[in-house]
């Protein structure tokens, strides 16, 4: 009962225990999120050291959780996620629920974001009050009485807020999966951040298939394009939306060691032009653990510009002190930091905001 599960969770063990002993002790979906530990199965990926087939019993867990941590990540993992399935019987949606609550007025904010993006391929007409040009019937009279801007001439007009598109704008998220995230989440939270800013993505943009149309890869050292969300098919259900950030979460959980950013950057630019849109947009995100591999600011900067119809740029979602010297280091604009989903809203309409303005 709850006796055992809270004197195991009061030794300071790892997450992934404290997960279970959380959902053992009855807490809600909600609680858990709250207090920064894992939602899913998945998050307790571990070597399978059972072969019998039979669950644990809860003094078996006690015993093993008591142990060093390298102990507890030997506990059978499919154990452990059956059981939490059998208890959570609406474990299919409350998990992405909970993932939404946290965030839900950063999603709101990040949809308003995209909402207001403006329209880049305009076309050319009329300019009308301007001092040279052609003489504009329509201000004859004016002329008559000395008014000077009474010409007209052909141009792009003045950017109307939320202008209408005639295609909608590519986008091409490539979302970091790699070994680190799973294995740093313990220390800074950087996979759940990642599901945090997945889950507003997968939010702010539903329904807007008519401005945008994007898809979603993971990287990591197993592979730089990991399909998540395809082009022309977004997510419509929230179960649809869970399993895409369980199987983010599971793919983090089981990669192996190395580092695709490069590989992923130049894929996306590729796949993002196959189609003809308003405008095409890469944004890779990364936990800056790239120095360990060997990946440089001029390389990183190299990847994120092979044609110039693309407009890409990195965000870092960890380790503040190589993102803040690879923000420094790469051109202005290519690399931004959101250490905190929160600043995800800026970082986007300052995006767009460049784009039209240029």
């Amino acid at each position: 009962g709850q006796g055992w599960a809270q004197g195991a969770a009061s030794n300071g063990l790892g997450g992934y225990t404290r997960a279970l002993m959380a959902r053992l002790q009855g807490l809600s979906p909600t609680d858990i999120a709250a207090r920064g530990l894992p939602l899913f199965a998945d998050d307790l990926t571990t070597e399978d050291s059972s072969e019998s087939g039979v669950s644990p019993s809860p003094a078996t867990i006690a015993s093993r959780a008591a142990g060093t941590v390298d102990e507890e990540n030997e506990m059978d993992s499919a154990a452990i996620k059956e059981m939490l399935i059998d208890l959570s019987p609406t474990h299919r949606f409350a998990p992405y629920e909970a993932l939404v609550a946290p965030v839900r007025t950063l999603i709101g904010r990040l949809r308003l974001v995209f909402q207001s993006a403006e329209a880049r391929e305009r076309e050319r007409e009329w300019l009308p009050l301007r001092a040279s040009g052609e003489l504009d019937e329509n201000r004859l009279v004016d002329g008559v009485v000395g008014e000077k801007l009474i010409y007209r001439r052909r141009g792009v007009a003045a950017v109307r807020q939320g202008s209408q598109q005639r295609k909608p704008k590519r986008v091409l998220f490539a979302v970091d999966c790699s070994r680190s995230m799973g294995r740093g989440n313990g220390w800074d939270g950087r996979l759940t951040r990642m599901g945090q800013a997945v889950v507003m993505l997968l939010e702010a943009l539903h329904g807007m298939a008519h401005k945008f149309d994007y898809a979603i890869i993971g990287h990591g050292g197993g592979s730089a394009c990991v399909p998540l969300v395809d082009f022309g098919s977004p997510p419509r259900t929230d179960e649809e939306k869970y399993e895409i950030i369980q199987r983010m979460y599971s793919v983090a959980g089981s990669n192996v060691t190395g580092d695709t950013t490069l590989e992923a950057a130049r894929q996306a630019a590729v796949k993002v032009l196959e189609k003809e849109a308003d405008d095409y947009f890469v944004f890779i995100f990364s936990d800056a653990n790239l120095g360990r591999y060997g990946v440089a600011p001029s390389s990183l900067a190299a990847a994120l510009t092979p044609d110039p119809r693309v407009h890409a740029c990195a965000i870092f979602i960890a380790e503040p002190e190589a993102a803040d010297w690879l923000a420094k280091e790469m051109p202005a604009g290519r690399a931004h930091l959101a250490l905190d989903p929160a600043r995800l809203p800026l970082i986007f309409q300052q995006i767009f905001a460049s784009v039209v303005e240029h």
